[in-house]
């Protein structure tokens, strides 16, 4: 415990036995002289004073794990009802793709609008942070007049990693699964504090993550499985990247989308009642899908495990469903562009989408960058998805030879694989000069 001395003005405050190892926070205006009787972190001063320029709002909801090939195939509207609601009245996109097959490199491409082999987070095991010199999405709004908020239950998105930057509250308690509740609760909490201030805040939602992970379901899920699905679930010790087709585990998944859904009406609600959602943007992302959702893999990468949502509520985008190619890192291109934020982001891999005015993009590009396992990547189109696997295998700086491969072309709109030596040759092009500085020649 310790005691703090709060001096405003004149006038001396004496507040007594407050926790240590904790933040303590006080609304203070005026002339302030702060004393305590043991060692203390005093943090930034977060304003309490909103811009007319900015955006009351500016939400993102991350989905760790949340396939949208999946919700297609529930559809949508039934799988996750109070999500559909929420978003039918701006977008909803429908060819969204990760850019890495896993938490670590993935987010790393929202946050900052680079591929893996740019920002270099991508090793399992060794403790690498995005650079100093790579801008954050934090740091963007940050620079911008907001004060920016990150609730966290993700131990692959921490500040170790880098994501401190330009971050005012963050808020992290690691593999709390079965909390996601508590995650609305804490930005509820926050944005009634901070109301009258412009906010970015970024929420991460865990709990579909703990089906690959074996934890403990909830008694929904529990009682809404069979025991034919029950005696299939297996927990194993294989990453959520490596694990098996299971039916027990793919209706487990199915009722804890459901669950997630109604936790996440909570603050559809909130937001509906208390912002004047005009002058806010929400949107709902993922990092990646299920590789148990597969049940036939050629070389992974599947639609299941790179096809992820994208959705947005803005007054600027209205009732549309979107059909072009939309990749994870042109996530940043679009929140800034709706933000009426002024950045030059040619230095990095994101695009701005048709339908906001910009280029679009022909393709997207999904890689596996793992040390001591082979290269893989898949480039999807409109019209087909052509899978990559190198046969060496990649080093610990990510570096690899591709001299010998295996290739595959899957046709979409047929649903087979097929031979297409122009499509094949489009896509290896692409493939050496992406990794033009990770080959071994």
């Amino acid at each position: 415990m310790s005691n703090v001395n709060i001096r405003k003005n004149e006038a001396v405050y004496n507040i007594q036995n407050r926790c240590s190892y904790r933040y303590n926070y006080y609304k203070l205006k005026g002339n302030i002289n702060i004393n305590c009787d043991k060692d203390m972190v005093i943090g930034k001063p977060m304003k309490l004073n909103k811009s007319k320029n900015n955006k009351d709002l500016v939400l993102t909801l991350f989905i760790d794990g949340l396939s949208n090939y999946f919700l297609k195939s529930k559809n949508l509207k039934n799988i996750m009802p109070n999500t559909y609601k929420f978003f039918e009245k701006g977008l909803i996109c429908n060819e969204t793709f990760a850019t890495g097959e896993w938490t670590l490199p993935s987010v790393a491409s929202i946050c900052t609008g680079l591929y893996t082999n740019k920002h270099h987070l991508y090793h399992p095991s060794r403790n690498d942070s995005i650079q100093d010199d790579i801008n954050t999405i934090f740091e963007i709004y940050k620079n911008n007049g907001y004060n920016t908020c990150f609730i966290n239950n993700d131990w692959r998105i921490t500040p170790l990693y880098g994501y401190l930057k330009g971050v005012d509250r963050y808020i992290y308690q690691p593999n709390v699964y079965t909390d996601d509740i508590c995650i609305v609760k804490d930005a509820i909490s926050h944005l009634e504090t901070f109301k009258n201030s412009n906010n970015y805040m970024f929420l991460s939602f865990m709990n579909l993550h703990s089906i690959s992970e074996g934890e403990l379901m909830d008694i929904y899920t529990q009682t809404k499985m069979t025991l034919e699905e029950h005696s299939s679930y297996i927990i194993d010790d294989e990453k959520s990247v490596n694990q098996s087709f299971s039916i027990g585990k793919i209706s487990a998944y199915e009722h804890k989308i459901k669950m997630l859904d109604n936790i996440l009406a909570m603050l559809y609600n909130y937001l509906e009642n208390n912002f004047d959602l005009d002058n806010c943007i929400i949107s709902l992302v993922s990092d990646h899908g299920q590789e148990f959702l597969q049940k036939d893999k050629v070389i992974g990468l599947n639609s299941n495990r790179v096809e992820v949502p994208l959705m947005i509520r803005s007054k600027d985008i209205k009732n549309i469903c979107c059909n072009e190619i939309i990749q994870n890192t042109d996530y940043l291109s679009i929140m800034t562009k709706l933000s009426n934020i002024n950045i030059n982001l040619k230095h990095t891999d994101s695009i701005l989408p048709k339908f906001l005015g910009g280029d679009g993009r022909e393709y997207s590009y999904t890689e596996s960058i793992y040390p001591s396992k082979t290269y893989k990547a898949s480039i999807n189109t409109i019209e087909y998805i052509g899978y990559f696997e190198s046969k060496d295998v990649i080093n610990e700086e990510a570096m690899v030879s591709l001299d010998e491969y295996n290739f595959y072309i899957y046709d979409k709109k047929q649903n087979t694989y097929i031979e297409d030596s122009s499509f094949k040759k489009y896509c290896i092009d692409i493939i050496y000069e992406h990794m033009k500085y990770h080959r071994i020649y």
